[in-house]
């Protein structure tokens, strides 16, 4: 993507254009002290709009690299209601919220996907103690698909924290604080930020910030380049950071489950003051887990149907999902750990339970020259009277020492689905127990009749 093809020119950002208000000019040469007034038991009403285009460069061994145009457009509104807000540098932001409108269309090269959230992750918690973000929901886990329409760069919880810590002067600017860029920005990490705030206005009604500069950190992992520019305001009767409008143009480096990207994205957030929806009453959220934890921050793979489903932690990463497959890869510190591939197989006689011998046969001839020896094979029984077979095998992919491990998943009504789990060799004690957490959890949907 050249220079020429993206221009910081304000007048022609409708998206940093923030809503005008009538006001008077205060004295451009005195200290101004910003507090927000958030505290717990707040409500806002937050509309969100996000619109990124750009290039994903799929890099494949032995292949020319493949360029193909992307876009994403979402829309969000819902109450967020803040359980605790401690001023940045000093805790963190913990917000519930209540998702009125949850849409997103992303276009893939010529393909066109749009997530779905189910009516019953509507209700989701946030938490954010810069520069991480939490993002759960109390109900159950939810699929990656949500999770990503749900965790967004530009997080609303986190505008408050773009303040001044100290009084500042109308012209004057600061660095912002990486662990609130990382969060604003949902990144892993910032390594280097000359991004600086500058306060532009100061009046009656709204003070007004400008904020632009260039981040080098990680993102899911991988190296990521960006260049920032934003506006936001600050009502001075409210005491709140009431609108941003932030535009980000980023090269994320290819990644073990994501391909190389050049993107430019455009945010807008309003908040308006707001009134607590029956969904978010007291009586409901006390019976709700609204801490993270390990149970609350996993997800959930199935298909559009519900006909399986199983659990798995937030770093397995969905190459592709359809009814009868799916891939997944196990992405640690932006090394790739193992691949996935999740297969459902014909259905099978409820008389003729599956054989270990027949599958190790199967998977020998599904290796072909990659196949090196068994090393391990057992079955045994799971829940819901499940069949689970199990094999290990060592071999080697371009000569480079392997392991797979196959589980055969076979239940009471003959239906059957095969995990596939290649791992390279040199990690293998950072895999173990990782699949046995996949299997124990699947579940074929409930037969009918």
């Amino acid at each position: 993507m050249s220079d020429t093809s993206f221009r910081w020119t304000w007048p022609l950002l409708y998206l940093l254009a923030a809503p005008l208000l009538a006001d008077a000019a205060v004295a451009a040469d005195e200290k101004h002290r910003f507090v927000a007034s958030r505290a717990a038991g707040t409500v806002d009403r937050v509309e969100f709009a996000l619109d990124v285009g750009g290039e994903l460069t799929a890099v494949l061994a032995g292949a020319e690299p493949r360029k193909e145009k992307m876009s994403v457009r979402c829309t969000l509104r819902y109450d967020e209601l803040t359980l605790d807000f401690v001023p940045s540098g000093e805790g963190g932001i913990h917000t519930v919220r209540y998702y009125e409108e949850a849409a997103a269309t992303i276009v893939h090269s010529d393909r066109s996907f749009t997530p779905v959230v189910r009516p019953g992750r509507m209700l989701i918690v946030s938490l954010i103690e810069p520069p991480e973000v939490s993002v759960l929901s109390p109900a159950g886990p939810l699929t990656r698909d949500e999770l990503d329409v749900m965790d967004l760069i530009g997080n609303s919880a986190v505008l408050d924290l773009l303040l001044p810590t100290e009084p500042v002067a109308v012209g004057e600017s600061w660095a912002l604080d990486e662990g609130v860029l990382a969060a604003l920005l949902r990144m892993d990490e910032v390594q280097r930020s000359d991004v600086a705030v500058t306060l532009t206005e100061v009046a009656d009604v709204v003070s007004r910030f400008e904020m632009a500069g260039s981040v080098t950190g990680l993102a899911e992992g991988v190296p990521s380049d960006i260049e920032l520019k934003a506006r936001f305001r600050f009502l001075r009767g409210r005491q709140r950071v009431d609108w941003l409008g932030m535009l980000v143009r980023e090269h994320r480096t290819q990644g073990p489950a994501s391909g190389e990207m050049d993107a430019v994205a455009r945010v807008q957030i309003t908040l308006t003051p707001g009134e607590s929806p029956p969904e978010l009453s007291e009586e409901i959220l006390e019976s709700l887990p609204l801490e993270p934890s390990p149970e609350t921050l996993l997800l959930v793979c199935q298909p559009a149907d519900g006909s399986w489903s199983f659990i798995h932690d937030r770093r397995w990463f969905h190459l592709d999902d359809q009814e009868e497959a799916a891939a997944l890869r196990l992405v640690e510190g932006g090394e790739l750990i193992a691949h996935c591939n999740v297969a459902l197989l014909p259905p099978a006689s409820p008389e003729k339970p599956p054989v270990l011998e027949q599958f190790q046969h199967d998977i020998r001839n599904a290796l072909g020259e990659r196949f090196g020896r068994f090393v391990e094979a057992s079955q045994r029984a799971g829940g819901d009277d499940y069949r689970i077979l199990r094999s290990v095998i060592a071999g080697t992919i371009n000569e480079t020492p392997n392991f797979w491990y196959y589980y055969l998943i076979a239940d009471p009504q003959g239906r059957r689905v095969v995990f596939a789990f290649s791992v390279r060799a040199d990690y293998v004690e950072p895999f173990a127990g990782e699949a046995e957490v996949l299997i124990e959890s699947f579940r074929f949907a409930p037969a009918e009749g």
